[in-house]
């Protein structure tokens, strides 16, 4: 309202407020709702015919959203399906005037049902025994808030518990052993009763195990061999023979057990056959003897076998030998026949025992007598016996001189033999023997001396070109006398007898000094002394007969023979071992002395000392002259090494003296070796650290240092370098070490944390020092703080939960779940916040909700006697806190079971992620799928009333195996390469599952080429080239013809392929300069072709020339290759170009004169149809190459093979697979890849 352009806020008539005249009210501050949703009615108050209009939240609605005087309206929520609870707030707008009210609704809850236990049974364990498995199938309805409709059904997530005698609690699973071999029908196993529990409900249910009868099946007797004896030749019975093994039976049962079974036997009538004497008869047939044998369930078998009587045959032959002699054989060489009296009767021994002295018709045999003699030892002259005869050959005795002597021993053998006839051979043959002995005496012989030769033999040092028997040296030495005697004997022989040593010797002249020793003289040396030729004369006496000779000894002279050089010590101070030996580190001293020795013809030395002790005269020093010093009038002064570390050092001395060269004597000086002590590390300890935790750096403040000694005895020291680590020695809960970084956590103790120990370890010169570094930490400070205790669900129990059928109670019982918060606090710092959670029983109110039974007392519930054939049960809730829960109580009903028989799979079906691969490869992945069906019996108290057919299709892993065709198979998936043929590749692949099969086709597309080029390229290889400075040096290059490259399928191995054009062009050759002032190579050829078809040739070889030497300080360089040429297609063609570069004037190719590197260029031939190549060089290769050799198909097919170019030569052979491989280049020398290598002495390119 406004008075002209005031507005007016408030407007009286008297003391009556006229404006504004509006109200507004509400009937209610706040409206809750309970989750299901529903109605509720709320009043807009106002003035009579004041206008309102209303806004409510979402998820509400109003009856009215507008009016005009007082209303009440009707707000509506529909059911909340979450668990959150919903706010808003509704707003009335009238006028100016706005009034609200709160609106609520409570979270939502999903009330559930009863669980219903569907198919539960089990299949019949066989009677071989075995575990059997449940099926179960079950489902408990639910809903939002109790609204029906509004939820789903549960199939799954319950727990299952199992109960009865050898029902396993956790599977259900039943078990039971073979029956083994005890016969019995279907017996019950066990009785399982399953219970269901899912959301506060649960549900029970009982089904019979059985295993199946057990039964016998009775086998039949197998018979065996039987043996049966011969009766021997001799006559007699056979009543029984041998089993090689018994008869078997075996009794089968279903259970799979077997056993053997009990098997008795009776042998028919016996067998009989007389002697048979000395009739010669083979092994025969007399009759049979049959085995009955009787088993178990009236099964029995019948075995015979033939009886022989054994065959009659000679089994021995026996013989008595008669006496002979010999007379005296003379002492000259004579032989001697001996005297025989005559042989025994013989004795023929038959199988059957009886006996005869004639030999069996020759009907069954051939009976043969030989007779011979051999001589037992050769011995005292005696040598031979004639086998047949016996006649004795002796030795004349010539001049052997003894008494009568006896011959050898001689036997004279008689030999029978009895040999069957083919027929009658199964005794064999038969032999015997008998044997006599004697011996011969051959006469005595005798001898008389008939004369002497005696003379000596030297052993002088003498040269042998110079030496005689009886000559000695002038060294002296041994005369060996020799003295033979001539005998003749009485059978007319002679003979010469050494009889040295009996023989007497005596010696006269110019000797002195001579023993006579036996047999030899011993001629003294004549030592130092010098003097010519001397003589003297030896005489041999024995048995009575002398004789004399003369011998010499040569002349002693002396001369110069070598001289030396040796250490010595003047004093105590001086280095003095036998060669010096070493020296010390620190120095010292050494002395010599020099001598000289003389040679005498007589092999006698004398040692002379030449000059002063220390002469250096002479002298040469070598191998360390710069750590020896002259002494003094004499040696030398070997220097410290101070604090130069170094290796032992070696230094030599020698003389020389009338062109001889002494021994070398040889000093070593020890090594200097620097020895580092232990370093010392300095750090401060303890550390202390705050209970909230924190970091310190080990490394600061650490300082160290180090000391040292050299051999030599002078010191060294270090403050620095090595390398330093860390590394916890003793850890403690709380304290980490990362780098030298010490890291404490918050002590959530009220104990202090002491004793953290990092050690650091330095290592310097060789040398490791540890020092420990303590962190302590002090004690921790703890609070705890609680919520209070907040029920947040209930669980109701019911004993029991399924009521006998005959009627019961079951008493009910609660128990509620109450959270609260434990907030803990270290040091201030919240270090942990736990949920607690306690299940405390509790008095809850009970109602019943739906369903059987009835409420008995505050907590109890009561069914009556069911007389149905099905289970009845009642929903009941406990109520406590605001919360809810439900249990179901069920009462028995009649059992039922039902089993389900073994998946048998029908068909399978074979598929393939993809039928079609790509050209370029890939791969398919196979899958298959089974029909099965089983069989379901239902069983109602374990007889069988309906059987149905259950099917299903599932997914399996079948057996996968490739039938035909392209392709690879790993485990399910399929791989094929890249199709290098223009063709589509197929293979045939099966899956195999329980017996049946599914066969699939994969193709894979057709292989393509695919061009890297959009036009033809020209390009030359190599692409740099090298030549020597001098004028006229060359190289070699290949320049590639026109072509484009191209891939199968745009991968792999990269191809070329020529390109042929129909019109010609020319191909000319120029050079460009890159680098210099002018150009300086020439080309040949340098136009490949004038205006003509370049056919199928692939590249042609240019050979560039230096027209000149390059006397210029830098090297020169030109672009050579084919000029830019337009294509038939007007297309500008790519140059292909080489660089070739000359080396500069001032280029040293290496230490003197020599030749500069060549360039070599590699090139293979290749002859298909043998499958064999020829590497040529275009010059003798100035190393041993190892070259590798590539060979292949258009199908990616192939190998590698190497073959060796040796030093100087131009070419190499070798095999490349065979005829199958059409391509064959090039891949590699000597591990190099790409050309052009350069090994040092050549530039190879390939």
């Amino acid at each position: 309202m406004y008075l002209g352009a005031t507005p007016v806020a408030t407007s009286y008539l008297g003391s009556q407020q006229v404006y504004p005249n509006a109200s507004l009210a509400l009937s209610a501050d706040l409206l809750a709702f309970a989750a299901a949703g529903g109605s509720q009615e709320l009043t807009v108050a106002v003035e009579e015919g004041q206008m309102w209009a209303l806004s409510v939240p979402v998820g509400w609605s109003a009856s009215s959203q507008s009016g005009t005087g007082t209303a009440t309206l009707t707000l509506t929520i529909d059911n909340n399906t979450t668990t959150v609870a919903r706010s808003g707030a509704l707003t009335v707008v009238s006028e100016d005037l706005t009034a609200t009210c709160a609106l609520a609704q409570a979270a939502g809850a999903k009330s559930y049902g009863e669980i219903s236990i569907g198919a539960y049974g089990y299949g019949v364990l066989p009677a071989g025994g075995g575990t059997v498995s449940p099926t179960l199938a079950y489902s408990q309805p639910w809903t939002w808030n109790g609204v029906n409709g509004s939820g789903g059904t549960i199939t799954s997530g319950a727990t299952v518990a199992y109960s009865g005698s050898g029902v396993d609690a956790a599977t259900g699973t039943v078990s039971a052993s073979t029956k083994g071999t005890t016969e019995s029908g279907q017996t019950t196993v066990a009785t399982a009763t399953v219970s269901v529990s899912l959301n506060g409900k649960s549900a029970a249910k009982e089904a019979v195990v059985f295993q199946e009868a057990n039964s016998a099946t009775y086998g039949n007797v197998t018979p065996k061999n039987i043996t049966v004896a011969d009766i021997p030749a001799s006559g007699g019975t056979i009543s029984e023979g041998t089993l090689a093994t018994d008869f078997t039976q075996t009794i089968s049962y279903t259970s799979g057990a077997t056993r053997p079974g009990a098997v008795t036997y009776v042998w028919d009538d016996p067998v009989s056959a007389p002697s048979l004497g000395t009739t010669i008869q083979n092994r025969t047939k007399i009759g049979s003897l049959a085995l009955r044998a009787y088993g178990e369930g009236s099964k029995n078998t019948y075995k015979a076998t033939d009886v022989y009587q054994a065959g009659n045959y000679v089994s021995s032959l026996a013989v008595k030998a008669s006496t002979f002699s010999y007379g005296t054989l003379g002492a000259g060489a004579a032989s001697i026949s001996p005297t025989v009296n005559a042989d025994g009767a013989w004795t023929f021994t038959f199988s059957s025992g009886a006996t005869s002295s004639e030999a069996p018709s020759s009907v069954y045999g051939i009976f043969s007598v030989g007779v011979t003699y051999s001589l037992g030892s050769v011995q005292n002259g005696f040598t031979v016996v004639d086998a047949s005869t016996g006649t004795l050959t002796g030795t004349a005795r010539g001049t052997e001189i003894g008494n009568a002597r006896t011959s050898g021993i001689v036997t004279r053998k008689v030999d029978g033999v009895w040999t069957p006839a083919a027929a009658y051979n199964a005794a064999g043959t038969k032999t015997t023997s008998a044997s006599k002995t004697a011996a011969c005496t051959q006469e005595a012989n005798a001898r008389a001396l008939s004369g002497l030769s005696a003379g000596c033999e030297s052993s002088s040092n003498m040269p042998p070109d110079i030496r005689q028997h009886d000559w000695m040296g002038a060294a002296g030495g041994i005369f060996t006398f020799f003295c033979n005697a001539n005998y003749s004997y009485t059978s007319g022989a002679t003979s010469l007898e050494d009889v040295r040593s009996s023989t007497a010797y005596t010696s006269l002249g110019e000797y002195a000094g001579i023993t006579i020793n036996g047999n030899t003289a011993i001629i003294p040396s004549r030592g130092t002394v010098e003097g010519s030729n001397r003589y003297n004369h030896f005489t041999a006496s024995y048995g009575g007969k002398a004789v004399s000779w003369n011998t010499g000894q040569a002349a002693n002279a002396r001369n110069l023979s070598s001289i030396r050089i040796a250490a010595y010590a003047a004093d105590a101070t001086w280095v003095q071992p036998a060669d010096w030996g070493a020296v010390p580190a620190g120095g010292g001293y050494i002395n010599f002395r020099r001598y000289t020795t003389y040679l005498y013809t007589s092999g006698s030395t004398i040692e002379e000392k030449n000059g002063a002790d220390g002469d250096r005269s002479g002298m040469v020093l070598y191998e360390g002259g710069g750590w020896m010093e002259a002494w003094g009038n004499g040696g030398y002064h070997v220097m410290s090494r101070g604090v130069t570390a170094g290796e032992r050092r070696r230094g030599t001395i020698y003389w020389t003296y009338d062109g001889l060269t002494s021994n070398h004597l040889v000093l070593y000086q020890d090594a200097n070796v620097l020895t580092w002590n232990d370093p010392v590390i300095s750090r401060a300890t303890p550390v202390s650290i705050a209970a909230a935790g924190g970091t310190n750096n080990v490394a600061s403040g650490l300082t160290y240092s180090q000391g040292g000694s050299y051999t030599s005895g002078s010191p060294a020291s270090a403050s620095s370098g090595g390398s330093l680590s860390y590394a916890v020695q003793t850890a403690k809960t709380g304290f980490s070490l990362s780098g030298s970084t010490v890291t404490v956590t918050n002590n959530t103790s009220t104990s202090a944390r002491n004793g953290f120990v990092v050690r650091i370890t330095l290592t310097l010169n060789g040398k490791t020092a540890t020092k420990d570094i303590t962190y302590n930490q002090a004690a921790g400070v703890q609070s705890i703080e609680y919520t209070d205790w907040a029920t947040t669900s209930i669980d109701m129990f019911a004993s029991p939960t399924t009521v006998a059928a005959a009627g019961g109670t079951s008493q009910m019982s609660t128990k509620a779940t109450q959270n609260r918060t434990k907030t803990t606090k270290w040091n201030g710092i919240v270090n942990n916040t736990q949920q607690e959670k306690q299940t405390v029983s509790v008095t809850a109110s009970y109602a019943k909700v739906s369903g059987g039974g009835s409420l008995s007392g505050a907590a109890a519930v009561s069914f009556p006697n069911n007389t149905t054939n099905a289970a009845k049960s009642g929903v009941y809730r406990a109520t406590y806190g605001g919360k809810t829960d439900d249990t179901t109580i069920a009462q028995a009903a009649g059992t039922q079971t039902i089993e389900r028989g073994a998946w048998i799979t029908q068909s399978v079906q074979i598929t393939a992620s993809s039928t079609n691969v790509a050209a370029a490869g890939g791969s398919s992945s196979l899958s298959t799928k089974a029909s099965q069906t089983r069989t379901v019996s239902i069983k109602w108290n374990g007889i069988v009333t309906d059987t149905q057919q259950e099917t299903q299709t599932i997914s399996i892993t079948p057996t996968y195996s490739k039938q035909s065709g392209g392709g690879t198979l790993g485990g399910s998936t399929v791989s094929f390469g890249n199709n290098t043929t223009a063709n589509i590749v197929t293979g045939v692949y099966r899956a195999t599952y329980d017996g049946k099969t599914s066969d699939i086709t994969i193709n894979q597309a057709a292989g393509s080429k695919m061009y890297q080029d959009a036009k033809p390229v020209m390009y030359a290889i190599p692409e740099t080239l090298t030549l020597a400075k001098t004028s006229g040096a060359s190289g070699k290059f290949k320049l590639y013809m026109p072509n484009k490259r191209w891939t199968w399928n745009g991968t792999g191995t990269v191809y070329r392929e020529l390109e042929i054009f129909t019109l010609p062009f020319a191909v000319k050759m120029d050079e460009s300069i890159v680098t210099g002032s002018s150009k300086f190579c020439t080309i040949s050829p340098s136009r490949i072709m004038e205006d003509g078809n370049y056919g199928s040739t692939e590249y042609v070889e240019i050979t560039v020339t230096a027209s000149s030497a390059n006397t210029t300080e830098t090297a020169r360089s030109s672009a050579v290759g084919n000029r830019s040429i337009m294509l038939p297609d007007r297309e500008t063609m790519v140059r292909g170009t080489c660089i070739v570069t000359q080396q500069e004037a001032g280029h040293d190719p290496g230490p003197g004169p020599g030749p500069e590197k060549a360039s070599i260029t590699l090139s293979l031939s290749y002859n298909q149809s043998a499958g064999t190549f020829v590497i040529s060089a275009s010059e003798a290769v100035r190393d041993t190459l190892r070259i590798g050799v590539t060979y292949h198909d258009d199908m990616g097919g192939g190998g590698d093979t190497f073959t060796t170019l040796n030093n100087g030569s131009t070419s190499a052979q070798g095999y490349a697979g065979g005829p199958s491989y059409p391509y064959c280049e090039i891949f590699e020398i000597d591990l190099n890849l790409t050309p052009p290598y350069d090994s040092g002495n050549a530039i190879y390119y390939w």
